[in-house]
């Protein structure tokens, strides 16, 4: 049996146990923190690692490139998911939110340190308290001082093994993956209301909707008016890929067919236009699409929304005027792994750590759209980053404006139609004085 049936089986088991025996199975949730902490084990350090050896290793013509219009390419992606990200409070029903903790004895909210979250003035500090910003930043400084070093491979082999290690590790405890889950949604099932655990498919919905979202409009459509390459064009070429990614909830295995795919496309608009150079072209697809791997992808990105989600199931407001605090701190949290930066994120937000839980036993869904989601945003990365850097985007006021139209109708449905459906499926919420 594979992994992903084996986690499918353990997931259900657990459910039914749960449900079964109520609190008396109270006791897995030490397995289901156990887990949880084992995943965390090798992130920061294994974060640092790639992120020094990646910009260490590229030479500073390359970065230079990189920077300037890749990261322009990144900024809009990201962009587009963030946007999304904060219109997922409108598609949950507000009387549906819940109140099932008592935040009566906190201390006052206190104020963001912007200066302690990004800048590492003791880089071992921020390792050992999880501050996951700063060490993206002090990883990216050391690889950017690296880069014009004569004898940098002195430093990047071993940080190669180490990282190759910290990955080999990785995979061990990844098997640990089906009793993990089972662990926590028995417990999750066992000690929650049955209505408090159905609560959770109003973040599985709307993730799922939103992934597809990026996935078939987004960001084909982007590349779509941007460039000759055809909104269908880029997404019949990517079937095959977004099925084997979604069904696997792997993007690794995929990567080969998504270089593949890539010089396609810019075979096939050399051969309808004219212009550069195949063999440039194919270099820089294979120095996109690995490099976009020290990048946070849509899906990940997307992930942050469970922030507002659990503000959502808590009955905790996050007002507006901190979503540029999440985006700012949730962007360079997600560049290690996503169960690292939800439960920093939640602490930032001052939300319960345990509802951490049920992003897990999400996943179990949702990181097959996020598979999908992330396969698509590998390939407009090559297709889309190619062009941009051998100045091959066309700028159409027509083919912008039906772009921006076509995203506002359907981001609107399906706002308004997750919101709609939800309220109809989503039982009323018990508040915490009813408890």
């Amino acid at each position: 049996m594979s992994l992903s049936k084996q986690i499918l089986v353990a997931l259900v088991a657990g459910v039914a146990i749960g449900l079964f025996f109520g609190e008396k199975v109270a006791f897995l949730e030490i397995g289901g923190r156990a887990f949880v902490q084992a995943l965390q084990v090798t992130v920061l350090p294994y974060v640092a690692g790639s992120l020094i050896a990646g910009f260490g290793g590229m030479r500073r013509e390359d970065a230079r490139l990189m920077a300037s219009r890749g990261g322009l390419l990144l900024v809009v992606l990201w962009a587009l998911s963030l946007g999304l990200v904060f219109l997922l409070p409108l598609a949950l029903p507000a009387g549906k939110g819940g109140a099932f903790f008592s935040f009566g004895g906190l201390e006052p909210e206190r104020a963001i340190d912007w200066l302690d979250l990004y800048i590492p003035a003791n880089p071992f500090r921020a390792l050992a308290n999880n501050v996951v910003p700063a060490v993206v930043v002090f990883a990216v400084l050391a690889g950017v001082g690296l880069m014009a070093l004569p004898r940098k491979q002195v430093l990047l082999e071993p940080l190669g093994v180490f990282n190759e290690a910290m990955g080999r590790v990785g995979s061990l405890l990844a098997r640990l993956t089906p009793l993990g889950i089972f662990a926590i949604a028995g417990n999750t099932a066992g000690t929650m209301q049955l209505e408090e655990f159905g609560r959770l498919q109003g973040f599985v919905l709307t993730y799922a909707v939103f992934a597809c979202l990026l996935t078939f409009w987004l960001l084909p459509g982007l590349v779509a008016a941007l460039t000759p390459v055809g909104h269908r064009r880029m997404v019949t070429i990517a079937q095959d890929a977004l099925v084997t990614a979604f069904v696997t909830s792997n993007l690794f295995i995929v990567l080969p067919i998504l270089v593949e795919r890539s010089r396609t496309l810019l075979a096939e608009r050399r051969a309808r236009d004219g212009g550069a150079d195949g063999e440039r072209e194919n270099e820089l697809v294979d120095v996109l699409v690995p490099t976009s791997f020290n990048f946070p992808h849509g899906a990940k990105v997307l992930s942050i929304g469970f922030v507002l989600f659990a503000g959502w199931y808590a009955g905790v407001e996050i007002p507006s005027a901190r979503y540029t605090a999440l985006a700012g701190a949730g962007l360079l949290a997600v560049f290690g792994s996503i169960n690292t930066a939800i439960p920093f994120l939640l602490d930032l937000a001052r939300i319960p750590a345990d509802l951490f839980q049920l992003f897990v036993v999400s996943g179990v869904l949702n990181s097959r759209f996020g598979a999908m989601t992330s396969a698509m945003h590998t390939l407009v990365v090559a297709v889309l980053g190619t062009c941009l850097i051998t100045g091959r985007i066309e700028l159409q006021r027509a083919r912008l404006v039906r772009y921006l139209a076509v995203s506002a109708l359907l981001v609107a449905g399906a706002v308004l139609g997750s919101r709609a459906l939800l309220g109809r499926i989503m039982p009323e919420p018990v508040r915490a004085a009813e408890l």
